[in-house]
């Protein structure tokens, strides 16, 4: 390119690609109380001897309670690298890399068996950019570089709401 009639070289890269990601966690919780009184003992009777006796009295039992919380996200972003420079020795690069991600995350609370099931949570749909960059420069002679440094510009994030909803909870079953 010419610029006032002097020749002007610019160095243009590009490089997209295709980054995926995910990551969640999952944990599980199960609760049960026995209450009650008991009593193992032997009683001796003359004649017949030693004779066991057990007694379990007041005894409850409550149901199994179950409790299931998690999370997880999936992000896909793709991604360019660009990098222009100015007869090779100065120039500036950055990567510009939208992305979508859905998260979902809630808790489900059951009481075994019988009980009715509680659902909470809510899920996401986020759209978002980061802009990565940096001014370079270089110096070489005869192709030996002599001096070469990169400054880092502050990077760029930014992230809104695409949809976001409720996980539904289970609806009571008609008997």
């Amino acid at each position: 390119m010419t610029v006032a009639g002097l020749p002007v070289v610019v160095n243009l890269g590009l490089t997209c690609y295709l980054e995926i990601g995910a990551d969640g966690q999952v944990h599980v919780e199960a609760e049960q109380e026995i209450t009650g009184t008991w009593s193992v003992r032997s009683d001796y009777t003359g004649g017949r001897g030693w004779s066991p006796v057990t007694d379990a009295a007041d005894t409850k039992v409550s149901p199994v309670h179950v409790r299931v919380t998690g999370k997880a996200a999936v992000r896909a972003a793709l991604g360019a690298e660009v990098s222009v420079g100015l007869y090779d020795t100065v120039g500036v690069e950055a990567t510009v890399a939208p992305y979508l991600r859905a998260q979902a995350d809630g808790e489900l609370a059951v009481d075994l068996p019988g009980g009715k099931p509680q659902v909470k949570g809510g899920w996401a749909l986020l759209g978002g950019v980061d802009l990565n960059g940096a001014l370079t420069a270089h110096l070489k002679i005869f192709g030996t570089p002599i001096i070469e440094g990169k400054l880092p510009l502050p990077p760029f994030h930014r992230e809104w709401p695409l949809l976001t909803g409720s996980l539904p909870s289970p609806a009571a079953s008609k008997s």
